[in-house]
């Protein structure tokens, strides 16, 4: 069996991470099936979405009906426990006993061409390559032991099951080898781009006092719900996401949320990694007083004469620095009801030019000015790489399996706070097939947003998915 994408199949442990894991219909169906298999390979660029023991999980899959992969729970079988993955994490601090550190390589207990130390205890013991369990510590030749525990610091980098069952190729890797065309990434905004400083505050667009106030209202009501509904999930938040988002799908939130709590009214594929909530109730007077407030201001900013400035700087780098005309671009959002907004932005500035929606389901279209007409995935793709259609809206449904070579920058009207989905939104233009030898990136927030907060924790992610387990899960791309 072969999976691609597989990050896809995921547990749930609550909003702090904390809870037993729940596995969604992937994970159940993948541990179903790998039980029985005889063998079982994975694919997925970004195993780690927002946790170590992600991987664990996927890890864990592979283990069903292979013992070999990660042990068995019996004999220790310390690797069979989700907490194994903080050792290579650094959460959690390798054991000092020196029967508890052999007990991480008993259980199983590596091949033999993996390190001399290995091939000793296999002949000593007189176990075959097939054999999973090794002797006790107190079984081992004196200097056998005497070897383990000074090679201890190396082999506990590379030589865990974890390291063991992971071949990772990275881009960097792989254009250094010459495997792949070396595509550098330039992000904006830089100096020179000619964008005007009273745009900014810091890295974040200044908005309008109306947008301050909606926005200031929504952190009131994101306060008050989440301490009477401790465990609601992404309902906390999302006020403040679809605002930070645009101020139309800010407006459309409050409205729906005046009536009732309840998540029906965003699709699944754009709900957050947080969990739905567990119940939908009326919101308190006091809540509705600031979705009011929220409902009251928008208006303002969404049907105002002056152009949003995320359209200013999507627009200026369109037009201004020539992205339209010698890279195309794809504009992402989180949401299906900003990327439409951006797109009838960009069909009354590109009148003449197709504009297409990119999004989940039956929700695709192509606009040129205001002529709206449905149209099937398949033929916007088509569209894309004959180069009929050079300005795509997309929501994150768009993101995995979706070659957009032919394009040349990508633009993010927002940000997820996944830090995997912004690689993957720049995934679709850097990758195989990309004739340029550059792609452009922007990544647009409004100031003093949640978003811009967010975005300096995004930042020290985005380079490496390994980057928050140093060496014993980045030594997984040696092998």
């Amino acid at each position: 069996m072969i999976l691609d994408e597989a990050h896809k199949a995921r547990a749930y442990r609550g909003i702090q991470g904390r809870d037993p894991a729940k596995h969604n219909n992937l994970l159940v169906f993948l541990r179903t099936v790998a039980r029985n298999a005889q063998n079982v390979i994975l694919g997925t660029a970004t195993p780690i979405q927002l946790a170590a023991v992600e991987l664990w999980d996927l890890l864990s899959a592979l283990n069903q009906g292979a013992p070999q992969v990660l042990g068995t729970p019996l004999d220790g079988g310390e690797w069979t426990r989700e907490e194994s993955i903080q050792f290579l994490a650094a959460q959690r601090p390798w054991p000092q006993n020196d029967a508890n550190r052999w007990g991480l390589f008993r259980n199983p207990l590596p091949p033999a061409a993996e390190h001399a130390v290995f091939r000793d205890i296999r002949d000593d013991a007189g176990l075959n390559s097939r054999e999973i369990l090794g002797p006790r510590f107190d079984q081992l030749r004196h200097d056998v032991r005497g070897d383990f525990l000074q090679e201890f610091g190396m082999l506990s980098e590379r030589h865990t099951p974890i390291v063991r069952r992971v071949v990772r190729r990275t881009r960097p890797m792989l254009e250094e080898r010459q495997l792949l065309k070396r595509i550098d990434v330039i992000t904006h905004s830089l100096a020179g781009d000619g964008l005007s400083p009273m745009l900014f505050d810091g890295e974040g667009l200044i908005m309008s006092v109306a947008f301050n106030a909606a926005y200031q209202a929504a952190e009131a009501f994101s306060r008050l719900y989440a301490a009477r509904h401790p465990g609601a999930g992404f309902l906390k938040t999302i006020l403040l996401r679809l605002i930070g988002s645009s101020a139309r799908a800010g407006l459309e939130t409050a409205r729906h949320l005046i009536g009732r709590i309840d998540p029906s009214f965003l699709p699944e594929e754009e709900m957050g990694d947080e969990g739905l909530p567990t119940d939908d109730t009326t919101p308190d007077p006091q809540e509705i007083g600031f979705l009011r407030d929220v409902e009251r201001n928008l208006p303002a900013v969404v049907g105002g004469s002056d152009i949003d400035p995320k359209v200013q700087v999507i627009l200026h780098y369109l037009r201004e620095r020539d992205w339209f005309e010698s890279n195309g671009a794809i504009i992402f959002s989180q949401y299906r009801t900003t990327a439409e907004w951006v797109l009838e932005a960009l069909c009354a500035a590109f009148p003449d030019e197709p504009v297409a929606l990119y999004a989940d389901g039956a929700a695709s279209f192509v606009q040129r000015g205001t002529d709206r007409r449905s149209a099937a995935r398949e033929h916007i793709k088509a569209s894309i790489q004959r180069g009929d259609v050079r300005l795509v809206c997309a929501t994150d449904a768009a993101c995995e399996g979706l070659n957009l070579q032919r394009l040349g920058a990508q633009i993010s009207v927002d940000l997820p706070w996944n830090p995997s989905r912004l690689e993957q939104r720049k995934g679709r233009v850097q990758r195989i097939g990309q004739i340029r030898d550059e792609v452009q990136i922007l990544n647009l927030r409004y100031a003093g947003t949640v978003d811009d907060e967010v975005y300096a924790t995004l930042s020290s992610r985005l380079g490496d998915i390994f980057s928050g387990a140093p060496s014993a899960l980045q030594v997984a791309q040696d092998f």
